[in-house]
C-alpha cells in the first residue's frame, strides 16, 4: 500500500460486508439469528467450510441435519472439503460463477410461478448497478483509467420487476450448468430449496464470498 500506516483488515473485510448489507437490506446486519439453526429445514453454505472454520456452529447444523430426516444441506464451493461430507446437495463450481447460480435460482422461482407478488410489490425495490467498475486501484493506474465506472461503483438506477425478470430469464439451468461446470441435477435441487415456500432455508457464507 506504499505506507507504513495501515488499516486493520476491516477495510477489506467488515467494511465491505457492512456496505453490502446497507446496499442490499438497508441496514448493517445479516437477516436471521443463531436460533434459526434449530428451526431450519435446509442449510445452504455459500463458499463456507464450516466443518473446519466454524466447528461450534457446525455441530449445531450437524445435530439438526442428523436428527431430522427431512433436513437438507447444500454446500457450494470451488473445491471439495470436509463440509461436503454432510452435503445432500454438493455443488462444485468454477471460480467467479457463483452469481450465475444466484441468477438461476431467481429465474427458477419466477419461471415456476412461485413468486409472492403481493410481498414483492409491498416490500422490495429492484435496482440495476453498473459494471466495469475497475479494481479499486489508484486513479492514475492504467487499469483504473480504462474502466468506465471506476471511482463510483455505487451508481444504481431503479428498475421494475418485469425488467429484473427479463434479466434473469437468460440464466437457464442448461446455461448455468455449462457456465459453472456444476451438476444440473444438484443445481435444480438447490433452486427448489429456495422456491418451496414451505421450506425454511438458512443461508450461510463467509468472507470472500
Amino acid at each position: 500500500f506504499r505506507s507504513n500506516n495501515l488499516d486493520p483488515n476491516a477495510r477489506h473485510c467488515m467494511a465491505s460486508a457492512a456496505y453490502a448489507f446497507m446496499r442490499t437490506f438497508g441496514m448493517d446486519e445479516p437477516m436471521g439469528c443463531y436460533d434459526d439453526f434449530e428451526h431450519a429445514d435446509a442449510f445452504v453454505l455459500w463458499g463456507s467450510n464450516m466443518a473446519e472454520m466454524h466447528p461450534i456452529l457446525w455441530t449445531r447444523l450437524a445435530d439438526r441435519r442428523l436428527g431430522h430426516e427431512h433436513v437438507k444441506v447444500a454446500v457450494l464451493s470451488t473445491f471439495t472439503h470436509r463440509s461436503m461430507d454432510l452435503a445432500d446437495v454438493p455443488i462444485i463450481f468454477k471460480p467467479s460463477t457463483d452469481l450465475a447460480i444466484m441468477n438461476y435460482i431467481a429465474n427458477h422461482i419466477i419461471s415456476t410461478g412461485r413468486v409472492n407478488e403481493d410481498f414483492v410489490r409491498a416490500h422490495t425495490t429492484f435496482m440495476k448497478g453498473v459494471d466495469d467498475i475497475g479494481y479499486g486501484l489508484r486513479a492514475d493506474d492504467p487499469l483504473e483509467m480504462k474502466a468506465k465506472n471506476a471511482g463510483d461503483p455505487t451508481k444504481m438506477e431503479p428498475i421494475d420487476f418485469d425488467s429484473f425478470k427479463a434479466f434473469v430469464a437468460d440464466y437457464t439451468l442448461e446455461k448455468v450448468a455449462e457456465l459453472t461446470g456444476s451438476d444440473p441435477g444438484f443445481l435444480e435441487q438447490l433452486a427448489e430449496l429456495y422456491a418451496n415456500p414451505e421450506t425454511k432455508v438458512m443461508s450461510l457464507w463467509t468472507m470472500g464470498f
